[in-house]
Order: structure tokens, then C-alpha cells, then sequence
């Protein structure tokens, strides 16, 4: 319906492109406040495509100015409607709609936040955060497991991955893994379509033996995906709630801002316990990877757990706002 709306509002103003401009942009708002991503799309190739020249009251420019000039005006009206509209989803903490947002529309996810990280990305509670991404991910919350012979309190669901939670420090040259999606990001594909880094629900097959407070295999991909995305770009704030939702206490300890996991353990104990162990074993974590090197508690160096996984870690944040997140 919203589609055959889209076609006659524009053909019925072919002939006029300033009108024709102003009803697609009516209907791409639409259109990106539905989620519907294919036809956002298909509207941002239209706009694209209208010649800034003919929606211009003024002279036209001289034919000897630079002819690169009208796509630019295009590309920067583009690019602050798709900004606004991404600012907005990451305002809401829909980070899961900012993913697949960012697939379908070729938006540029990483810069954008980067930019964004201390503004629209910015958590002031945790404890909400952590639930939303819970409820966006269709994820359950955690319930208390008691811990398999081999240390893991419950599976990661994935053979890339370290099992979610660890009762002993990591074994001797054990590897550890990058939490990027098994699918690859943007920057490894030719195409930054849905098909080629936002895993479909028919792309992904169910694990082995997933924990029963697991997500879905999609949900998962995705969060993964994210997860890389928020490290690369130092947006630690909603970082640290997507890795403790997937249970990596690996990624956790390196994002965790200043008091965020006290408010966290407090709220654990009172709602959620299923959570104690993870977020006592991250916060742990923080404190390995806090202390000067070679700070022993036993007569032997000790070897922060998150030193195997491919992630920098930095010694001191760049700037004041950014305590707490060690990530580069």
C-alpha cells in the first residue's frame, strides 16, 4: 500500500522536481519510521537522482563550475536525513533497527558512531540498557546454572567463541577470539547489503546445545556484528550491555565505565541472579587488566584474562569522557 502510494505521489510529480523532492522526503521519513528498508532505499536512489539544478529558483550555474558540484549537494542532503534518523534509533537504544538500518541503506554505522559516542550514545542507566538490549535482541534473561565440569556456566552457542563464563583464569596459551560476527563486517564484502553481513533468520542455523537463555542464532549474529562495530568505534556505553548480554566477559572488563558494573551487581542481586556470576567474573576482570603490569597476588605474574583476544588496549583514555573504555 505505502509502496503504490510512494509511485503516484512521484509520477504525479515527475514534471515539477522541487515538489517531487519535498513528497519523497515526506515519504522516506515514512518510510525509515516503519522500518522499511527496501523502499527507503529505492526512495534514496530517487533523491539522489534529481538534479539540484532544477529544484534551484536562482540562475543556473556557469558551465564551467565544477560538475561535481550538484552530486555533493546531494550526497550532504542524503547524508543528514539518514544521520538524523540513525541518531534517533540510537537515542531509543534500538540498536538491533540501527543495525539492519545501517545494511539495507549503506550507512556509513562505524563513523557515525564514533562521532556519536558522547552524545546520542551515551547511557545514563545501565541497568535499563542492559534490559533493552535484552528485549530488542529477543534475548531471555539469564537464570542461575550451576557450573559444567569443564568450568563454563553455560555454552556460547558458537565454536569461534569462549563459553560465556569461566570459573579460573583462561588455560595457558589459550586463544582467544574476535567478537566479530563469523559473516564478516562492511569493510569485508563488495556489497553492504542485508544479504551480506546482517545475518537473515534462514542464513543462520541453531547451535548444538545452546543454552536455553540464549537468543535466536539471528539475534545473535547481529548482536555480534554490533558488538565489533561499538569497539571499533570506542562507543563503549552500549558496548558493555551488549557483551554481557552474550555473556563475553572477555570484551566486558574493556568497556566497562566507571560504576556501571556496582549498579549492575546490585541490581542482580535484587531481580536478576542468574547474572551474579558473570558480572563478579567481569569485574574481576577489570581489576586484572587495572593493575600495573607485573602486579602479583601469589609470588607469580599475573595474566589478565582479556589479553589473548585481538582487541588493543589502550593505557589511558584519550580523553577524560572516555574513563573507563580501554578499547581502540
Amino acid at each position: 500500500m505505502l509502496r503504490t502510494v510512494v509511485r503516484r505521489q512521484v509520477l504525479q510529480n515527475l514534471e515539477v522536481p522541487l515538489v517531487s523532492r519535498q513528497h519523497a522526503t515526506l515519504l522516506l521519513g515514512a518510510a525509515l519510521d516503519g522500518a522499511r528498508w527496501t523502499l527507503a532505499r529505492d526512495l534514496v536512489r530517487f533523491l539522489r537522482a534529481i538534479d539540484p539544478a532544477d529544484t534551484e529558483t536562482a540562475p543556473p550555474r556557469s558551465p564551467t563550475g565544477p560538475s561535481t558540484d550538484e552530486d555533493t549537494v546531494n550526497q550532504v542532503f542524503m547524508e543528514v536525513i539518514l544521520s538524523r534518523h540513525a541518531r534517533k534509533l540510537l537515542a531509543a537504544g534500538q540498536l538491533r533497527k540501527l543495525g539492519s538500518f545501517a545494511a539495507h541503506l549503506d550507512f556509513p554505522l562505524e563513523p557515525f558512531l564514533e562521532k556519536e559516542r558522547l552524545r546520542a550514545a551515551r547511557v545514563d542507566d545501565f541497568v535499563v540498557a542492559l534490559k533493552a538490549v535484552h528485549t530488542d535482541f529477543e534475548w531471555p534473561l539469564p537464570q542461575s546454572v550451576a557450573a559444567s565440569p569443564t568450568g563454563s556456566v553455560a555454552s556460547m552457542g558458537n565454536e569461534e567463541a569462549p563459553p560465556a563464563q569461566r570459573n579460573g583464569p583462561e588455560a595457558p596459551g589459550g586463544g582467544g577470539t574476535n567478537a566479530a560476527v563469523t559473516r564478516g563486517s562492511p569493510a569485508d564484502s563488495e556489497s553492504t547489503s542485508e544479504e551480506s553481513w546482517w545475518a537473515e533468520e534462514e542464513e543462520v542455523s541453531a547451535p548444538v546445545g545452546v543454552a536455553e537463555w540464549r537468543g535466536p542464532p539471528q539475534a545473535e549474529a547481529q548482536a555480534r556484528h554490533l558488538l565489533q562495530a561499538l569497539g571499533k568505534a570506542r562507543c563503549c556505553d552500549w558496548a558493555l550491555p551488549l557483551a554481557l548480554m552474550l555473556g563475553d566477559s572477555l570484551v566486558a572488563p574493556l568497556v566497562a565505565p566507571p560504576g556501571a558494573l556496582d549498579k549492575l551487581l546490585l541490581w542482580a542481586s535484587a531481580e536478576c541472579p542468574g547474572y551474579l556470576s558473570l558480572l563478579r567474573q567481569v569485574q574481576g576482570g577489570r581489576v586484572l587488566e587495572e593493575a600495573p603490569p607485573g602486579a602479583t597476588s601469589n609470588g607469580y605474574p599475573q595474566r589478565s584474562p582479556v589479553h589473548p583476544r585481538r582487541v588493543a588496549v589502550t593505557s589511558a583514555p584519550e580523553n577524560p569522557e572516555d574513563e573507563g573504555c580501554r578499547v581502540a
